[in-house]
């Protein structure tokens, strides 16, 4: 390691410092980790963050896919059905848990058509989809899945609740 004028040249691996970009702010952080830091609460207490985050009708599942099956079962899609999916980046890539669990059902669009039974919103990287109220217009049942944005929100407070169903994943 070497200083100069203040500052240190080539320095040692753990001197390096680290950064990670997520979208969650250090409030959202220091909430998790009290969180995790309640040792034992009981399960009565448990059940009551659970209760004041997600509602009274919630059902947990294994997985994300198992969710997002079970909520795309409910609709007796047809194999010439699509499902529109949305994303708040507007990225052609939308993850394959997502589309092979449509697939198991019907086909999937990322445009509007005739064919269109149901419209599945990703909100990615904790960015809300900007426009729910127009979509929610289109009178067509709504999956809103936010695994990857469970503590954002709209300036309304609306997230996760213009969908019939609402995906949620508590490891991400």
């Amino acid at each position: 390691m070497i200083f100069y004028k203040g500052q240190i040249i080539n320095p040692e691996n753990f001197r390096q410092p680290s950064f990670f970009i997520s979208p969650f702010r250090t409030s959202d952080l220091g909430k998790n980790d009290s969180i995790v830091k309640d040792d034992s609460p009981s399960d009565e207490e448990l059940l009551k963050k659970f209760h004041s985050f997600f509602g009274k009708t919630h059902e947990y599942f294994l997985s994300g896919k198992e969710a997002i099956n079970q909520a795309l079962r409910f609709y007796n899609l047809e194999s010439d059905d699509e499902v529109l999916i949305l994303t708040t980046t507007s990225n052609l890539y939308v993850s394959s848990c997502v589309t092979k669990e449509i697939e198991k059902f019907c086909q999937w669009s990322r445009e509007k058509t005739n064919k269109t039974k149901l419209i599945f919103v990703i909100h990615e990287f904790g960015k809300v989809y900007p426009d729910m109220e127009r979509i929610k217009s289109y009178n067509i049942p709504i999956i809103e899945d936010c695994a990857m944005s469970m503590l954002s929100n709209n300036s309304q407070h609306q997230t996760g609740q213009y969908g019939d169903f609402t995906i949620y994943s508590v490891p991400k």
